[in-house]
């Protein structure tokens, strides 16, 4: 945290079970590391912005083939 901004760094970890973005469950064990940063003023989220590796969990559900070369 610094000033009026909160920044959050953390890896989600589940199970494919269920449809994303049109993807059927794959029943794959997943995790993809992202970042979150919020923006407080008065006690309140004024701005946020997510990033997240997306191209790593479609290379997971097999829906892109793996690039060493990102």
């Amino acid at each position: 945290a610094e000033d009026d901004r909160v920044t959050i760094r953390a890896r989600l970890k589940g199970i494919h079970e269920g449809t994303f973005n049109g993807i059927p469950p794959t029943f794959k064990k997943v995790e993809m590391p992202f970042a979150v940063s919020y923006t407080i003023q008065n006690d309140k989220i004024v701005n946020h912005w997510l990033i997240a590796d997306q191209i790593a969990l479609m290379e997971q559900l097999g829906v892109m083939e793996a690039n060493a070369e990102r």
